[in-house]
């Protein structure tokens, strides 16, 4: 006698399209089962009548299209189950319906296009709807048997999944966990967003109602044996959902779209376990058991994002911009996002383009020679509908503010998709200079890293004042005028003081007659600050003034000059804002000397420091990145 599981296994190859194998035991199983012959003739007759199925390439490797609607039944809605599969017919190739305690097979199951299971077989209840999941490889639509779908159902649906990139599970009915919890049957317990009323937006659930909603099972990896108890699919499906992160969306939707077949609710899971009926569909307490079995109900809803970096990865490897660069890419790959890289010596092409939700390009200052193909690259991103954040090395700057202004205007004159441009502090990016352009200004936190070292070498331990790099120094745009007079005030009150400038950068030597000339370092430089009593800051005019940040790192404390776009927000009252030279040679004078006053700034530098290390700013810069991905978005679909 051959298995009644031959039937299952000629099913799962039908629905794995090896069509003749499925054929062959078809043949067999209609000779040992009369009693099933009109299913299995029917089956039969589908695959005679097959079309292939097409393999479309989405997101990431390729994943079927195909479509199968799995529906679980009971015999107190026949006539609701007519009405629900009419509704459905005509959108798909493929339904299963999984009959439970029925005694005899519809005549309107007999078509090609179902596929009949559970007939005379083990009641499943609802993961009846799921029993031929584990099979197919597709779009897996999950019905119930009392619900009549609208006629773009199925497309609608799929749409969203598209949307989402096929990584997410929707819906038309969902729930969002509240605490305490107590009940799932109590509204404080639960906020549920019901098929029946109107969604306004996509929005993000703990559960998905199975009743509708779509998956795609490469994916989505439930199988039919994570139901581990009948008529509480909805909680298992969930699970399965916060066990791998996968995002839950009920969708948009219009009122009374899908409508539930008048008199279907006699008997139901959900009527049953509300009021505490003593039936085999109230399962309540177990629903319970298992939503508590979780402690702490996530939305998934954030995917990766998709991001494309220009900066300096290959060229012009020396100076902060290049260590930024290769330090972004790093901490967004950690945190699990897609990052593409180029140089900005390289030129586009279509297949790093691909499927790009945002580019961030990183160049030098406008003067510098990697800026130059900054113009095309923006254009050739804008005609991918691919929007775009550039750094164009903010100054706090009139000049450098005002060419800023009319660089983003011609950026986003002829297209929809946005150019933003991208400042380090909000301070910077409310400038009023940028008044007529400020919806396309975004901020993104500078990257921290300072070399390792100890932050806790005393202060009798320490010796010299650290004025910075020796070039800038000398580079009077960057100072806003002459450092002589901040360099003279300091030594008037501490004539006896080393003061230290470093050479990091080709150019003048030290600007001053007292200023000591220490060779460039790389990794000893966190110690040799670390024994460094202060740090001084007299530049004003650069992008972000790194160092002064480092040193709080080390415990060293700062004395800066006002710089919005920088230090004022980075360090801030942990180190103090002078504006004159008399006002510099004080503070400097004060702190050196007062080992109290010392002890409280090298301290709260040192925490202030910590918490602009990037470890710890990683989802902040993950946070700019989104922002600025919602505000292109709504830039793109307005007006």
């Amino acid at each position: 006698m051959i298995s009644t599981n031959i039937l299952k296994k000629a099913n799962n190859l039908m629905l794995n399209q090896d069509y003749d194998k499925a054929l062959e035991l078809y043949k067999k199983a209609i000779v040992e089962y009369p009693e099933l012959s009109d299913t299995i003739l029917f089956n039969i007759e589908l695959i005679k009548n097959r079309t292939k199925r097409e393999v479309v390439d989405f997101a990431k490797g390729k994943l079927s299209n195909n479509v199968f609607v799995g529906i679980a039944a009971i015999p107190e809605r026949e006539l609701a189950l007519e009405k629900t599969i009419s509704s459905l017919l005509p959108q798909v190739e493929k339904i299963g319906v999984y009959l439970n305690g029925w005694s005899y097979i519809p005549d309107y199951l007999k078509h090609p296009k179902i596929i009949v299971e559970g007939f005379k077989g083990k009641d499943l209840g609802d993961v009846g709807k799921f029993f031929w999941v584990d099979e197919h490889n597709g779009i897996y639509f999950s019905c119930d048997d009392d619900l009549i779908y609208p006629k773009n159902y199925i497309s609608t649906t799929i749409e969203k999944l598209e949307k989402y990139e096929f990584k997410a599970c929707v819906g038309w009915h969902g729930s969002l966990i509240k605490k305490p919890y107590e009940d799932f049957y109590d509204q404080k317990s639960r906020r549920v967003f019901t098929f029946k009323a109107h969604r306004p937006f996509d929005t993000p659930v703990h559960i998905l109602g199975t009743g509708c909603c779509a998956f795609h099972t490469s994916i989505m990896p439930v199988k039919l044996k994570d139901f581990i108890a009948p008529n509480m699919a909805d909680i298992f499906f969930s699970l399965k959902g916060q066990e791998y992160n996968i995002p839950f969306y009920v969708i948009e939707h219009e009122a009374n779209q899908i409508v539930a077949v008048e008199g279907s609710d006699a008997s139901s899971i959900y009527k049953d376990s509300s009021s505490n009926a003593q039936t085999r569909k109230n399962t309540v307490v177990l629903q319970n058991n298992f939503v508590k079995s979780i402690n702490e109900w996530t939305l998934n809803n954030n995917l990766p994002l998709k991001l494309l970096i220009i900066g300096r990865f290959g060229t012009f490897s020396k100076g902060g911009i290049y260590k930024s660069c290769k330090l972004i890419k790093d901490v967004l790959v950690n945190l699990g996002h897609e990052v593409k890289t180029l140089d900005t010596t390289n030129d586009l092409d279509e297949d790093i383009v691909k499927d790009i939700d945002l580019c961030w390009i990183y160049p030098g200052d406008p003067v510098r020679p990697d800026f130059v193909s900054v113009d095309n690259k923006v254009n050739f991103l804008q005609s991918r509908n691919i929007p775009v954040l550039v750094n164009l090395s903010y100054l706090y700057d009139d000049d450098r503010s005002n060419w800023m202004v009319e660089k983003i205007k011609f950026y986003n004159k002829s297209s929809k998709v946005p150019v933003f441009a991208t400042v380090f502090t909000e301070s910077a990016a409310q400038d009023r200079i940028f008044n007529e352009i400020r919806e396309f200004i975004c901020v993104l936190p500078k990257t921290i890293l300072p070399t390792e070292s100890n932050a806790t070498i005393p202060f009798h331990q320490r010796e010299g004042i650290c004025l910075g790099d020796a070039t800038k120094l000398s580079n009077e745009y960057i100072i806003g005028g002459n450092s002589h007079a901040w360099i003279e005030a300091i030594h008037r009150r501490l004539p006896h003081v080393n003061l230290y400038a470093y050479k990091q950068y080709s150019g003048k030597n030290p600007p001053h007659p007292k200023v000591q000339f220490v060779p460039h370092m790389t990794d000893e430089f966190g110690d040799w600050m670390a024994h460094r009593k202060l740090f001084i800051c007299l530049n004003v005019h650069l992008t972000f003034e790194m160092v002064a940040c480092e040193a709080q790192f080390y415990g060293t404390p700062a004395v800066y000059r006002h710089m919005p776009h920088s230090l004022s927000e980075y360090i801030s009252a942990t180190g103090m804002a002078v504006r004159t030279p008399d006002e510099m040679g004080e503070m400097v004078s004060w702190l050196y000397n007062n080992e109290v006053a010392w002890n409280n700034f090298s301290q709260s530098s040192y925490y202030r420091a910590k918490s602009n290390h990037v470890d710890y700013l990683a989802s902040s810069l993950e946070g700019y990145l989104r922002l600025a991905i919602i505000r292109a978005k709504r830039l793109i679909t307005s007006e």
